[in-house]
């Protein structure tokens, strides 16, 4: 089996203000932690402000470890021949602060982790772009071609669009080389922290859209930057490179399912200007999965499905033809280990969904999207 999204970088491949609150000092202190977790989750369950439970998960799991414990962490609750899908991520243009040690650095570790033949088959990389990083093409394929990472990994809240024109030689490349390409969808999780008309360095005017020009009105950069990874920005993409192998991770996110089994489904008025950021992320991506002019859409439900309540309608899109080939097994390790295991949550959806979808989800789906 394969679980396609997990993490291994710890708290010194992160600027040391990349969530809010401005209580990272604070949650250094273990004592301190789950009371805090606790309370975040009681006051604001669901929501774009539980990313103090998040904050505390990442210190609990990566506080003074390295990527191969958190590895053999993982490795230790699933069966000996399982795979591991390792999204790294480059936060050094998140306008938070420096980041301790660079991401060649990250990247390097997890190459030489590979270099063990007990990890070399095990671990599948996949390399962070930005495109404000210089030569971001030349990082990919070098790690592509030289280090055996196996896709890329985007994440546009960090403070860019995902159809800004810089992308599109990483994605023709990976287009024509059919690398995967996983980028996170769904609202909150980290976001950019600077200036959102740019500072004319380091990035251009972000409330100018890169393909059609419009000016987009300011607010605040939380929820900005869910515009810029809106699964419809991606059409954009496709339009251009239609054989793109994509994956949607988290499947627009916990709040987007709620949202979805609450809400009554409203026909979206797509066209070519900028869709509305706040219809529904799940019927944007099942939209984009069902299109038949793009063959190799896929979503991942990492961190959406420790959620029981969402598990009848994973089940219902599971009997979907459409869907049932396209939806993969992921965890967002270690996002999730607060009060349960990785064990608890993988075993626990397992049962809840049947041998059969699971196998579907964790192995064969899996195996299509990574080729």
């Amino acid at each position: 089996m394969i679980n396609c999204h997990i993490h291994t970088f710890t708290i010194d491949h992160v600027p040391k203000n990349f969530l809010p609150f401005g209580l990272p000092s604070i949650m250094r202190i273990k004592f301190l932690r789950r009371p805090l977790t606790w309370l975040s989750d009681k006051l604001w369950p669901f929501s774009n402000k539980d990313q103090l439970s998040r904050y505390a998960a990442f210190i609990e799991a990566t506080y003074e470890c390295k990527q191969i414990d958190l590895l053999k962490d993982i490795n230790g609750y699933y069966p000996p021949d399982t795979q591991f899908v390792v999204l790294a991520m480059d936060m050094a243009f998140q306008g938070a602060g420096k980041v301790p040690v660079p991401l060649e650095q990250q990247l390097q570790d997890l190459v030489k982790i590979r270099q063990d033949d007990a990890w070399k088959d095990k671990l599948l990389p996949f390399v962070p772009v930005d495109p404000r990083r210089a030569d971001v093409l030349d990082l990919v394929k070098r790690y592509v071609e030289e280090h055996g990472f196996v896709g890329v990994k985007l994440y546009p809240a960090l403070g860019y669009w995902a159809c800004d024109p810089k992308l599109f030689p990483v994605y023709a490349y990976c287009e024509e080389k059919q690398i995967p390409i996983t980028t996170h969808a769904s609202r909150g999780g980290v976001y950019f922290k600077g200036k959102l008309p740019g500072d004319g360095n380091t990035y251009p005017n972000l409330l100018k859209h890169p393909i059609t020009g419009q000016t987009i009105a300011s607010e605040k950069n939380r929820l900005f930057c869910n515009r810029l990874g809106d699964p419809d920005q991606f059409r954009y993409v496709l339009r251009k490179f239609p054989n793109l192998k994509l994956n949607f991770a988290h499947f627009g996110g916990a709040d987007d399912w709620f949202s979805y089994l609450k809400n009554p489904w409203k026909e979206p008025e797509l066209e070519d200007e900028i869709s509305d950021v706040s219809e529904n992320w799940v019927h944007k991506i099942r939209s984009l999965i069902e299109d038949t002019r793009y063959p190799n859409i896929y979503t991942d439900i990492s961190y959406t499905l420790h959620e029981k309540r969402f598990l009848p309608l994973l089940n219902l899109f599971m009997n979907n033809p459409k869907l049932r080939t396209k939806i993969l097994f992921g965890t967002d390790f270690y996002m999730l280990e607060q009060d349960v295991s990785e064990r608890e949550i993988a075993l626990a959806f397992r049962d809840r969904v049947q041998e059969d979808k699971f196998t579907l989800l964790s192995v064969d789906n899996n195996k299509a999207f990574l080729g």
